[in-house]
């Protein structure tokens, strides 16, 4: 698929609009998987397209695989299932890297998309994910050994945190600390930024590729990151029983959480999105991105631009989510950052000035949170 037109799909797609038959009858495997990450991917997609050949389609595949895992994870209700599918997807790279026999656990895979919970037309693709695995095992099993191997380290490791942490948010009621937050954000965001780097690694042909150094700033990053997905769905998790401030915890398994325009639940809901939302920004301060930038992602342009694309769509998120419900600072448009981001990322001097003004944002927004 040519990557212009990827990137176009990935910018003014309808991710709402979508047809399952249409994405189901693309017929080459590499040509599904791009076709239907703009849908499953929404920001990350345009950051993985615009990357080199040689790093977009494992990537993608990196990222099929962890998409899968959250599917899991969000949708299957009753937690001894939910551990047991979360355990399969690792086996199963693991077996197809050996050449083994894994049609068993595959099998079993498919049986557990039925009884995948959709409360949202975009969870359709989710499950439409699932159910094409084997297409995404092909692509799998035609790249080189080490990209295979950097794989099944992300799923494993990605799956192993999902099974530690997703309890404390959906079943427990236990206090829910900053410690807490960081390990869950390491689990679902931190463990694929750290294969992206090693990914960049064995690209420019670093034989230690498995080392990462700077380790805590990436999961710094990847909690920014993924704090946005909280922030934005603190109603919905709470309908789900799914909380991620203590604020929220007295309302799990209670039917008032469902009224969610309930005036002291609305106050719980603004103060524990705020403070989430701060905490993000930390994060950001925290995490020296600069230095990330310029260990792993200086390679070429579309390297550079996806790290960027990364930091700039959070920091428009982060102001359009504080726009909405505390009216504070303005909307701005993804279009336009994008635009911005392409023209930014052209020269490294730039990129670093581009940095600097979208951290300089968002720590506007947190002294605005402040007076607020």
């Amino acid at each position: 698929m040519n990557k212009t037109r990827l990137a176009f799909n990935c910018m003014f797609k309808d991710r709402h609009k979508f047809s399952i038959e249409n994405l189901e009858s693309v017929k080459g495997n590499e040509d599904f998987i791009y076709a239907i990450l703009p849908y499953v991917a929404r920001s990350f997609s345009l950051s993985i397209v615009v990357l080199p050949d040689k790093l977009s389609m494992p990537t993608a595949l990196g990222y099929c695989y962890c998409r899968i895992l959250d599917t899991f994870e969000d949708m299957l209700i009753d937690p001894t299932m939910r551990e047991t599918a979360l355990r399969l997807l690792p086996r199963i790279i693991k077996n197809l890297i050996k050449s083994q026999d894994c049609s068993a656990d595959v099998k079993q895979i498919f049986n557990y998309e039925k009884y995948l919970v959709k409360t949202k037309k975009k969870d359709e693709t989710y499950c439409l994910l699932v159910r094409e695995i084997n297409r995404i095992n092909q692509v799998l099993c035609q790249q080189d050994h080490a990209v295979k191997d950097l794989i099944y380290r992300l799923v494993k490791k990605m799956s192993k945190g999902m099974i530690k942490n997703t309890g404390d948010y959906k079943e427990k009621k236990e206090n829910i600390t900053d410690k807490k937050i960081h390990k869950y954000c390491k689990s679902v965001l931190g463990y694929p930024l750290i294969f992206i780097c090693q990914l960049l690694q064995w690209n420019r042909g670093d034989p230690d590729y498995l080392r990462v150094n700077h380790k805590e700033e990436i999961i710094d990053f990847s909690q920014f990151i993924q704090l946005a997905n909280i922030s934005r769905d603190v109603e919905e998790d709470l309908l789900n029983n799914v909380v991620y401030h203590n604020l929220l915890i007295p309302y799990k398994n209670k039917e008032e959480r469902k009224n969610v325009e309930d005036p002291i639940l609305k106050k719980c809901i603004n103060q524990a999105r705020k403070e989430l939302i701060i905490k993000a920004i930390e994060s950001i301060n925290r995490c020296n991105f600069a230095i990330i930038m310029k260990t792993y992602f200086m390679d070429s342009y579309g390297i550079r631009l996806s790290l960027f694309l990364l930091l700039r769509f959070s920091e428009i998120f982060y102001k359009n989510l504080s726009h909405k419900h505390y009216d504070i600072g303005s909307r701005c448009s993804p279009l336009v950052m994008i635009i911005r981001c392409i023209l930014l990322s052209v020269f490294s001097l730039t990129t670093k000035m581009g940095v600097d003004r979208s951290i300089s944002e968002l720590n506007k927004l947190r002294e605005l949170f402040e007076i607020v």
